[in-house]
């Protein structure tokens, strides 16, 4: 970790997990001196926070953030974050395509499973304001904000999800005060996947609240994670020659005192300076296995793209869903100084 005062090193570290600026983070924790600069959520927060970090979804096209995600502001007791506002360039808006995933829905029509749920069973929407979008967990406290969009963006992002439901017999359950008929059914259904759900929220939660080292400490240019009922799996794409950061990414992760309660339980490095191999694809993995009797760890693979692989349309893709030029330049280098070249030429 860099060197520095005590202050200094924890607003350096707040900076890198949440992805906003060092000098605001000094500022903030020069004035409110918490015990650790990014807070633990508690139980129905971290619930609330790991159902975000998969509905989110901003991994499944490209975005100007890996995650889609530009930063996040956590609190004890709130959690906001900011998105990118395009998904897979600018064809679609990644607000709209995050409520899909949020929002939950019952299915009404004759399909032979009529009491399907879409969207995450107990999320609802609270409000829309200037600040953003509001959403809650049912029957608890929990609650995070979603900016990027203006407030009517928001709406037009709601109204336009209500008339799809409509259209295809799905009925909006995310104004219901309380838990509904099916989602209490669809959880009744499967209480073991519920269980594993609460058991291991403090992961998901923990991992929301650094998804800024995803863009801040890494350089991968593109990001995909899941979560598999036991392990969150994250893969990092790198470009041929970029080196894959996964030391400085562990280091932040399990920091002995303001990071997660894991432990790298297993690693297996490919990395080497020399191009003896003839630039094939390589590819580390690392294994974090929790701390104590915790549920749930994170499996790693950290790969770079072999020598002659063309990521032009990924460039051009990222380029155009907003990523910025000193993004690009580190985390598609070659690929970067061919389109300033071409631009150069061109003019």
């Amino acid at each position: 970790m860099s060197h520095g005062s005590t202050l200094s090193q924890q607003a350096r570290y707040r900076a890198r997990c949440t992805g906003l600026g060092h000098q605001a983070q000094l500022q903030f924790l020069s004035r409110t001196r918490p015990a650790v600069p990014v807070p633990a959520a508690g139980n129905d927060q971290a619930l609330l926070e790991a159902a975000l970090l998969e509905g989110i979804d901003g991994i499944v096209g490209c975005s100007a953030h890996p995650a889609g995600i530009q930063s996040v502001l956590p609190r004890p007791d709130h959690l906001t974050a900011r998105l990118d506002l395009y998904l897979g360039g600018r064809e679609r808006m990644l607000p709209a395509h995050s409520l899909e995933r949020l929002l939950p829905t019952h299915y009404t029509g004759p399909d032979p499973a009529p009491g399907s749920v879409g969207g995450t069973a107990g999320i609802r929407l609270l409000r829309i304001d200037e600040d953003g979008l509001h959403l809650g967990l049912v029957g608890s406290s929990a609650s995070a904000t979603l900016t990027g969009p203006t407030s009517a963006q928001w709406r037009a992002c709601v109204a336009d999800h209500r008339s799809w439901c409509a259209e295809n017999q799905l009925e909006p359950l995310w104004d219901s005060a309380v838990l509904t008929e099916p989602e209490i059914a669809l959880r009744a259904e499967h209480p073991l996947w519920e269980r594993m759900l609460t058991d291991s929220a403090w992961l998901g939660s923990g991992l929301l609240r650094r998804i800024g080292l995803f863009h801040t400490v890494c350089s991968a240019y593109w990001l995909r994670y899941w979560y598999d009922g036991e392990d969150w799996k994250i893969d990092l794409s790198y470009e041929h020659g970029v080196p894959a950061d996964h030391d400085a990414l562990v280091e932040h992760l399990v920091h002995p005192v303001w990071g997660l309660p894991l432990r790298v339980d297993h690693r297996h490095c490919e990395c080497r300076p020399c191009e003896c191999d003839g630039g094939r694809e390589r590819q580390c993995a690392i294994e974090l296995a929790p701390v104590g009797n915790r549920c749930g760890g994170v499996s790693f693979r950290f790969r770079s793209a072999p020598q002659h692989r063309d990521l032009s349309t990924r460039y051009t893709r990222l380029l155009a869903a907003g990523a910025g030029q000193g993004w690009l330049q580190r985390s598609l280098p070659r690929h970067h100084r061919q389109a300033e070249a071409s631009t150069t030429a061109c003019c």
